[in-house]
């Protein structure tokens, strides 16, 4: 079932989904491991090496997020019980990626936490994020829209610049 639905997935961001991918970006194709695989709890660094793996851009800012919705720990009701790291509403204009039909006081659930990443991957190809260079677009123009609170970009650069310091690995 898991595997049908990344596929599903892939196959509307080739193309096929309402022309909300740009045509001319090109599509990685994303790799998951079975549902059956022993899923470890979330980190700061596991979350950044699988956002990297899989083509989010600016991984830091993503962890950054995940950490400023869900604690340092992933301890929060949404992480723990919908493994949503981020706070995602379930999705209505772009790839729906949680589990289907299912909600957690309004707020998509996943079966593990690397889908809440794979989610935050179409969303970014939804709203087109890459064509931001630089993590500060990306963060204040980019995320403009994502919080109600407006000093939640800030708070968001910030933590970035820290975890980017902690896990770049000058690739």
């Amino acid at each position: 079932m898991n595997s049908i639905k990344i596929m599903v997935a892939q196959v509307l961001l080739a193309g096929l989904y309402g022309g909300c991918v740009n045509p001319t970006q090109q599509i990685q194709p994303i790799t998951t491991v079975s549902a059956t695989a022993e899923v470890p709890c979330p980190t700061p660094k596991l979350v950044y090496d699988y956002a990297k793996e899989i083509g989010v851009i600016f991984p830091e800012v993503i962890v950054a997020q995940s950490i400023l919705e869900s604690g340092e720990k992933y301890s929060s009701g949404l992480a723990c019980k919908g493994n949503n790291l981020f706070g995602m509403r379930p999705a209505n204009q772009r790839v729906n990626c949680q589990i289907q039909d299912t909600s957690y006081a309004g707020y998509a659930m996943y079966e593990d936490w690397r889908e809440s990443v794979e989610c935050i991957l179409h969303w970014q190809r939804h709203k087109n994020l890459s064509k931001h260079k630089s993590r500060t677009d990306y963060v204040m123009i980019g995320l403009s829209s994502y919080a109600e609170d407006t000093t939640y970009r800030f708070r968001v650069l910030s933590k970035a610049s820290d975890i980017h310091k902690k896990f770049w690995d000058g690739k």
